[in-house]
């Protein structure tokens, strides 16, 4: 079983929860929130989410703060790409932005907005059109680079075929997988 920094182990379900909760908190400290109203959100401490995530703080002036980015491994994600749809674990917390991101812009193409909404979508995705995701295989755990599916035909296409699964978000897997 793999053991996280603190020795515990990440495979539980508990751990697995802790580490989530931690990613959440390190999230909401980067957009501005203080550390107290993070906790009683998150249901977590400052000194556990160091515990689980010790690569995303630094010391300045004296104080402990989140690092802009880190480098750590996040749950797996689902990426949709020209070939299809799969799943890594992004290796750095700008590869689970770009992907939340992306996924963001699918679902105001892909959803029932006014022209306005599906042309900032279609500006935005215009800037992903060069960004590759870097992340590892869930299953071999082995490095890989994936480019972002940029066509807004075949999201359209996909979107009115249903095949898009845009309500579960990009870190729930679908049974049986």
């Amino acid at each position: 079983m793999a053991r996280g920094p603190s020795g515990k182990y990440l495979s539980t379900a508990r751990g697995q929860e802790y580490r989530r909760r931690a990613f959440n908190f390190l999230a909401a400290e980067r957009r501005g929130l203080s550390r107290e109203a993070a906790q009683e959100q998150f249901g977590i401490s400052a000194r556990t989410v160091r515990r689980h995530l010790p690569g995303a703080y630094q010391r300045k002036g004296g104080r402990v703060v989140a690092k802009r980015s880190d480098r750590l491994r996040r749950p797996p994600m689902r990426v949709r790409t020209p070939t299809g749809e799969i799943w890594i674990e992004p290796a750095s917390s700008k590869d689970a932005s770009n992907i939340g991101r992306h996924w963001n812009v699918i679902g105001r193409l892909a959803g029932d907005y006014d022209e306005d909404v599906r042309e900032a979508a279609l500006d935005e995705l215009t800037g992903l059109v060069h960004v590759k995701v870097a992340g590892y295989e869930p299953d071999t755990g082995k490095r890989i680079e994936v480019p972002l599916d940029t066509n807004p035909v075949e999201i359209d296409r996909l979107a009115r075929q249903g095949e898009l699964q845009l309500d579960e978000g990009p870190y729930v897997r679908p049974r049986g997988r």
